[in-house]
């Protein structure tokens, strides 16, 4: 019997035992090796019992008490679960799993806390921006697109010369949302790097901030000219110029069918094959 803090574990021919206050009742029989009993006498009684090819009980309770299993794909699946509920009581236990030493839970817990919202939330997705997995930053990224402030329009900055697509993609949207008519030359500024992966991102972000479709596209020369004639003004004017000019477009949209329907009516049906 060997004692690793509070986790006892004891070898036996057939038999794995932990007992601890970091796992839960989880047992599971295979036909070729050993069982493995986890055991937590703090989870509820009717959580005792689960295998580890089941999903927990689709319950925040269940999947909460999940969250401390010793076996990571019941954690996953846990995670998974409360993300789809939008479990606000996990988030402690979901903040918990950002210390996680597995980088592939402490991303899916930043998805999961990505898609919630509460009291202190922000703080901790803007120190996950700081994890050395660059997915568990993309997740902090995609939260702060929707949960934070004007105060994170540098770290959309920065982020978006990463070499990471997914962060860069979530940049660019922090940026449509948070950026302002200074900004302009910040991101300008990226379309002179040799990057092709930073120049495209960049680009995208610009046709973001500016309002204008990014079909075709514009060389470096070409978003200088536009800057030179609308840096006098606020990113509000920009937005609405362009409503400006796609009302216009959409306008001679419709008139152009409308002129293309009266020529048809005037010349009347189109008759088919020859004279019987």
């Amino acid at each position: 019997m060997q004692l690793h803090g509070l986790r006892i574990s004891l070898q036996l021919p057939d038999i794995t035992l932990h007992v601890g206050q970091d796992a839960r009742f989880l047992v599971r029989f295979e036909n070729r090796g050993p069982a493995t009993l986890y055991l937590n006498p703090h989870v509820p009684p009717n959580l005792h019992l689960a295998t580890t090819d089941e999903q927990p009980a689709a319950t925040p309770v269940s999947y909460i008490a999940a969250l401390s299993s010793l076996n990571p794909n019941v954690v996953l699946r846990a995670i998974i679960g409360l993300e789809g509920m939008r479990a606000q009581a996990a988030i402690p236990a979901l903040l918990g799993l950002l210390r996680h030493r597995n980088a592939t839970l402490r991303s899916y817990a930043a998805g999961a806390l990505s898609r919630m919202s509460g009291p202190g939330l922000q703080k901790e997705m803007r120190a996950a921006l700081g994890d050395r997995d660059e997915n568990v930053q993309q997740h902090a990224l995609s939260y702060l697109t929707r949960h934070g402030d004007a105060l994170d329009l540098e770290r959309f900055l920065t982020a978006l010369g990463s070499h990471h697509q997914g962060i860069r993609e979530m940049a660019r949207e922090g940026i449509r949302r948070f950026g302002t008519a200074s900004t302009f030359p910040r991101v300008r500024a990226l379309l002179d790097k040799t990057r092709s992966d930073v120049t495209g991102s960049a680009e995208a972000a610009l046709s973001a901030l500016t309002f204008i479709d990014d079909i075709p596209r514009r060389t470096p020369a070409q978003w200088d000219q536009w800057y030179d004639r609308h840096r006098g003004v606020t990113r509000t004017e920009w937005a609405r110029e362009a409503l400006r000019v796609l009302a216009s477009a959409t306008l001679a949209a419709g008139l152009s069918g409308r002129q293309r329907d009266s020529r048809q009516v005037s010349r009347g049906p189109e008759r088919h094959g020859g004279p019987r």
